[in-house]
């Protein structure tokens, strides 16, 4: 996971602005490294908080279609802060514990940036999962108006989509601006949206060993000629003073048998010590015998979860984690009733949870939703609440 009246703007400030203790915190290494050129305020013009200028952006902005393209982008993220993102804000600042790791695993991600970092707002690596392509930082320089205004609709109809939602479905994005021009523009466009600035988006890729390595110009043009897919790593700053953080989208089938045939991102996966992941309507595929790989990584890895149902099964987390229910578990949606967890419907039983105001992912089938925070046992008593 993913809109600007001056209110919107403040609680938006506000749930993502980093967790405040009391307490003096190191010093943070300055930035040396200035923004690609253009590229923050690409951000702002998807955003739609671009005005008009001598630039060709700001040439754009000054069109009806993109005055219009404001007023809808406004009211989508409007929409989504006020009934997602501030309510899943609070149940974090109340529940979700302080976590060592920095790293954010997201399987079955899509472009949803803002969800993991509402979730971990303190996240300094968000690792992104997804069957769409990675692409590129679009190009409206080169593009006639008309061209422009039309991929700033088709980009909204996707981000419009999801905000009614709060997630995304893979056979809407496979008809979507998401499956033709990739879902770094939506990145681009959810960063602007949070104030945040980028600094560089990269087509990157994995050594045998299951390294990043940046790729050249010339290699991207010979990806694209073999219809190979890229990755990208998006660099940022969430707000002046602070270090860059990082985004890296990887186009990947993580089921058995494609790691089996393409083990670089496992590698990957497996060389970093400790993840805090996050599941969110991931269509229960982590069930399935077919993704146990990715489902032991998660199950290794992972230090703090925070999940809907589509999360590993209460079995495989039995004896390593302890889980706390909120909401309401409900048989899950059409196709998935099959994947009713009776454990999991005994721990609601058991606990008690209140409910909480915002949907989760999927609901259930009766319209309940819940939400669950999985810790692993031996970090359970050394973790402090996120704020």
């Amino acid at each position: 996971m993913l809109r600007t009246t001056a209110l919107v703007l403040i609680a938006t400030l506000a749930w993502c602005s980093p967790e405040k203790t009391g307490e003096a915190k190191p010093s943070q290494p300055a930035v040396t490294e200035t923004p690609r050129p253009g590229l923050p305020e690409l951000a702002r013009f998807l955003a739609g908080k671009m005005e008009p200028g001598e630039s060709r952006l700001g040439k754009l902005a000054a069109l009806p279609g993109y005055k219009q393209h404001k007023t809808q982008v406004s009211g989508i993220w409007s929409m989504y802060v006020k009934d997602f993102s501030v309510p899943l804000q609070e149940w974090r600042e109340q529940n979700v514990p302080a976590v060592k790791s920095k790293t954010v695993f997201y399987p079955f991600a899509g472009p949803d940036f803002p969800n993991a970092n509402t979730i971990y707002p303190n996240g300094e690596t968000y690792i992104m999962i997804g069957l769409e392509p990675a692409g590129f930082a679009p190009d409206f320089e080169s593009m006639s108006d008309h061209k422009a205004m039309s991929e700033l609709r088709r980009m909204l109809q996707s981000v419009d989509y999801v905000s009614r939602r709060s997630y995304f479905i893979t056979s809407f994005m496979n008809q979507s601006y998401i499956i033709t021009e990739g879902v770094a523009p939506v990145i681009l466009m959810y960063l602007g949206l949070l104030d945040f600035v980028p600094y560089s988006v990269k087509a990157i890729d994995l050594d045998p060993n299951g390294k990043i390595r940046y790729l050249s110009d010339e290699e991207v043009k010979q990806y694209r000629q073999q219809r190979k897919w890229t990755h990208v790593e998006v660099r940022f700053q969430a707000a002046a003073g602070q270090p860059l953080k990082t985004i890296y989208y990887f186009k990947q089938d993580v089921q058995d048998e494609a790691l089996e045939k393409d083990p670089r991102l496992l590698k990957y996966l497996e060389s970093l010590p400790q993840y805090a992941s996050v599941f969110k309507a991931a269509s229960y595929l982590i069930h399935y015998e077919t993704f146990s790989r990715i489902g032991d990584v998660v199950v290794n890895k992972s230090e703090l979860i925070v999940m809907d149902d589509t999360g590993p099964r209460m079995k495989k987390l039995q004896g390593q984690f302890d889980v706390t229910v909120f909401g309401h578990y409900g048989r899950p949606i059409p196709p998935f009733q099959s994947q009713y967890q009776s454990d999991l419907a005994k721990m609601y039983r058991d606990q008690k949870p209140q409910p909480i105001k915002f949907r989760y992912g999927y609901g259930g089938s009766d319209g309940s939703r819940g939400i669950l925070l999985v810790t692993r046992k031996q970090q359970q008593t050394q973790a402090t609440p996120e704020k």
